[in-house]
């Protein structure tokens, strides 16, 4: 089933399901997890984001641009804009039942 354009989940070698990278089969993790947990993180100064962020970027921004990379084939999976003091953002959340 796919879930985006690089991620989909289906069933590991063990038979449990798992969310898999579609690009190189890498699995990420269990399904029911975050793949972000599994996934290769990045974090940069918003001021990467473009000519006019620049403008107003200050050394003390409270914000950065958080990146998702497969740890097998570094495609990008996701990003997020998120306070450097918050934790990792879970805005995706898969509900993985039997009968589906």
């Amino acid at each position: 089933m796919k879930v985006n354009a690089y991620l989909e989940i289906s069933a590991g070698a063990d038979g449990t399901l798992v969310i898999r990278c579609r690009e190189c089969d890498k699995e990420l993790g269990p399904a029911g997890e975050s793949y972000k947990k599994f996934a290769t993180e990045r974090r940069r100064p918003l001021s990467v984001v473009g000519v006019e962020y620049v403008a107003t970027a200050r050394q003390d921004d409270p914000f950065e641009l958080r990146e998702y990379y497969c740890p097998s084939c570094a495609v990008l999976l996701d990003t997020d804009v998120a306070r450097r003091s918050d934790p990792m953002l879970h805005d995706v959340e898969l509900r993985i039942s039997a009968d589906e």
